[in-house]
This record gives C-alpha cells, structure tokens and sequence, in this order.
C-alpha cells in the first residue's frame, strides 16, 4: 500500500481492514476534524479509539496531535493505533516534575521531545500521542 508517496507495508487483519472502509463514522469524524480542527473524543473504548487515532494518521494529509488525560493513558493509546497502522505514531513525553519549584526536564526528556518535533515537522511521523500534562 502507498501512503504519501512511499510504501507501507499493511499487515491488518482484513476483518479490521472492512471495518475500517465500511464505517461511516469514520468518515464523519475525519470531516468534523477536517472542519473544526479540534476534536473532543468522550467514551470511547481505549481499542476504539486507537483504531480512530490510526484511521486518521492514515488519512488525514497534516500532522495529528492526541491530547491523553495521563501519561499511562497516552502511552497506551501509542500502542493501540500502531496496532492498527503500520504508521509510526510519535510520543511527546512530559516533564516528570512539572508541580515542583523550578523544575525542569531531564536531558533526555528534552532530546525525546525535540525528536519527535523534528519528526512531525520533517513529516518521518504525522501524529503525536502525548498526556495533557
């Protein structure tokens, strides 16, 4: 399969694969982000909604960032949508004292950040996963 002008190897379940053409859904919520930019997804099973973040990595021509409620959250979700894609989904850690007094992040919290920066910018990842923190 061709994504973006290079190939991607696609090993999905075909079951997944004809959920995926089928849903209508999807298409909504591509169109609803497509519109309004920003878009709150409430309910949804961690399983679903790693196929979603997947779909629209997939589909959507401009980089995607993923607001998680945790760092556990947002991990978690990283690897449900690489179940679903054979897209490489970025991880923008947070700073692991961000509440104590002049804080900062560790050196290698910063490199791991600026990375996946670079990466979403250079277009080598179009979507980042990353706790609200």
């Amino acid at each position: 399969m061709t994504r973006g002008g290079k190939q991607v190897e696609d090993d999905r379940d075909p079951m997944v694969e004809r959920i995926v053409a089928s849903s209508t859904l999807l298409q909504q919520v591509k169109k609803r982000l497509l519109d309004e930019k920003v878009l709150h997804v409430g309910r949804c099973s961690e399983g679903a909604a790693g196929l979603l973040v997947a779909h629209l990595t997939e589909q959507l021509d401009r980089p995607l960032v993923v607001l998680c409620t945790s760092p556990d959250a947002a991990e978690r979700l990283r690897r449900d949508a690489s179940t679903f894609t054979a897209e490489p989904i970025g991880y923008f850690s947070m700073w692991e004292s961000i509440f104590e007094v002049d804080s900062a992040a560790a050196p290698e919290t910063f490199r791991e950040r600026l990375e996946s920066v670079s990466d979403l910018n250079s277009g080598k990842i179009r979507t980042i996963v990353t706790p609200v923190q």
